[in-house]
């Protein structure tokens, strides 16, 4: 690790710890002209969105005002595989809806994904901004109405609450994206508070708690349903004479997978089940860049993530290009010899929460070594590409499941994205066990 990687890690790492979120805290408690207020970003697109209106609309006496900002989907470089984030976010919201004991059930009455007809997403959304005061039981009736194509409903809206022109609306819109762009962020299901973004009922905890310190509201944690899951696990029990083994798609470059990785792993002890490693190359690496708001957000999110899980994290060393390349050129070497889960937990460890920098190769020799290979049998993988074929290959499978980013599980033909959900997967794994 060279000196200047050293002070950038260590510049990052304060950067992103929790001293300087405090400083920003207290700094927002200072401010005389306060108003503490809560900035909802709403997308009528986006179901997880829809799945975080409906939740804030149960929690009772909840005491901060919500304003609530309508901006259109994401597009472009936010945007990259539309089509299968759109079918992604249907069937995500559909495993929350199943998993978690909520106080509404319009996703769990959905059996399929809706098409929302786009002259009554723009009657919705002009309705929307026609409304003097932006309550959220209206909003959620009105984005009810609008999943279940009820243009009966909709109209009546309309004659109650009015309805802004066409213009009107894409002025709107475009002043909420430019709003939600300013502080920092891209998409629908988005909670702001003083700096600080929550994203849909998986980060809602996060803003409790901040609000239980500031001494203003507590919300009581989500519970599990009696039944959980009952449609996936009737899939498994159709298919229990398959292995028992989990497909596990994951970048040395994301971070989120550096936080999964030890959590999968004791899945395999703790249950017996096979761990099939699948390693995939970045996404900005196969030509779909990342914005600056996007990193910048990830980095925060998993900032926080780490600290609530005790994993040491932000002394970051960006491996992207040639720390990625001789990472996938070394993996190999670590599968021939036993040891590829020890070596993904050494380079990720290396360039999340050291700051080696994996293009280097005295700090290769040092994530190599440190799991007990000889990195001069491993050097001359370096010069090779023919990892190339394997990460072809793991990526195919990968977009076949209708997935794209990472980490990544398809557990006997279940499959989930995003280290959020490796309960969901346990759970899953207990229960089809018994």
């Amino acid at each position: 690790m060279s000196v200047r990687d050293k002070i950038r890690g260590a510049l990052i790492e304060k950067i992103l710890g929790e001293g300087v979120q405090k400083l920003k805290r207290n700094i927002h408690k200072k401010n005389p002209w306060r108003k503490k207020k809560i900035t909802f970003f709403h997308d009528m697109t986006d179901y997880h969105s829809h799945l975080l209106l409906e939740y804030l609309s149960v929690q009772n006496e909840f005491p901060l005002d919500i304003d609530i900002v309508l901006i259109p989907g994401p597009t472009g470089d936010y945007d990259l595989v539309p089509e299968l984030r759109k079918s992604w976010n249907f069937r995500d919201a559909k495993i929350l809806t199943s998993f978690w004991e909520l106080k509404f059930s319009l996703l769990n009455e959905l059996e399929k994904e809706p098409h929302i007809e786009p002259q009554l997403l723009a009657q919705s959304q002009r309705i929307f901004c026609a409304l003097m005061k932006k309550d959220i039981h209206i909003i959620k009736l009105i984005g009810e109405a609008l999943l279940r194509g009820d243009e009966k409903s909709i109209n009546e809206f309309e004659k109650k609450y009015g309805i802004v022109s066409e213009k009107e609306k894409e002025k709107k819109l475009s002043e909420g994206e430019q709003v939600i762009h300013k502080k920092g962020h891209y998409q629908g299901g988005m909670l702001y508070y003083e700096g600080e973004w929550y994203w849909g009922i998986d980060r809602f905890h996060y803003l409790s708690r901040r609000l239980k310190e500031e001494g203003i509201f507590e919300s009581p944690p989500l519970v599990r349903k009696k039944e959980p899951l009952k449609k996936e696990l009737q899939f498994l029990k159709e298919r229990r004479s398959e292995e028992n083994s989990i497909d596990f798609y994951f970048s040395f470059r994301s971070p989120y997978s550096y936080l999964a990785i030890d959590r999968i792993l004791l899945l395999e002890k703790k249950y017996n089940l096979k761990i099939n490693i699948r390693p995939v190359l970045p996404m900005v690496m196969r030509g779909l860049p990342v914005p600056a708001k996007k990193g910048m957000y990830i980095a925060l999110d998993t900032s926080r993530i780490a600290r609530e899980l005790g994993i040491s994290f932000g002394c970051i060393s960006d491996p992207v290009g040639k720390g990625v390349e001789n990472c996938m050129a070394l993996y190999s070497f670590a599968v021939e010899n036993n040891l590829e889960r020890e070596f993904i937990k050494s380079t990720t460890k290396g360039c999340w929460s050291e700051a080696l920098n994996l293009a280097h190769e005295n700090d290769l020799k040092k994530i190599v070594t440190r799991i007990g290979l000889d990195f001069h049998k491993a050097k001359h993988l370096l010069q090779s590409s023919s990892w190339k074929e394997m990460t072809d290959h793991n990526q195919n499978e990968l977009n076949n499941l209708g997935l794209w980013g990472v980490p990544s599980f398809n557990y006997r033909g279940i499959y989930l994205w995003g280290q959020d959900r490796i309960n969901i997967l346990e759970f899953l794994i207990q229960k089809d066990f018994m």
